[in-house]
């Protein structure tokens, strides 16, 4: 069933989880972004389902890359989950390091 989200439906923890701004190791590395930037890129909590075929940073990595979920995935401990359907675009190519001048 490619495609398909198949599961409970409920609330979106994303919406309401940390941000980069709340978990210090990623604090620390963007240091030069503002805190006001910071607050609005969310981390998923540990356990989240994350949606098939939806695209995903984790952060936790030192050469951050997107990457698109497949059926069952979860994020795991150790992991900063970044969704891209809740970051600006100019926001989502910055972490990525695609600024244009």
């Amino acid at each position: 069933m490619p495609g398909q989200n198949l599961g409970p439906t409920g609330d979106h923890p994303e919406k309401q989880s940390r941000t980069v701004k709340d978990v210090k190791e990623l604090h620390a590395r963007f240091s030069d972004w503002r805190d006001d930037e910071l607050g609005e890129i969310p981390v998923l909590p540990t356990g989240t389902r994350l949606e098939q075929d939806a695209t995903y940073v984790d952060l936790s990595r030192p050469d951050p890359l997107e990457f698109v979920a497949v059926g069952g995935m979860e994020a795991g401990s150790g992991h900063c989950y970044v969704p891209k359907s809740e970051v600006p675009y100019e926001t989502w190519n910055r972490l990525l390091g695609r600024e244009r001048p």
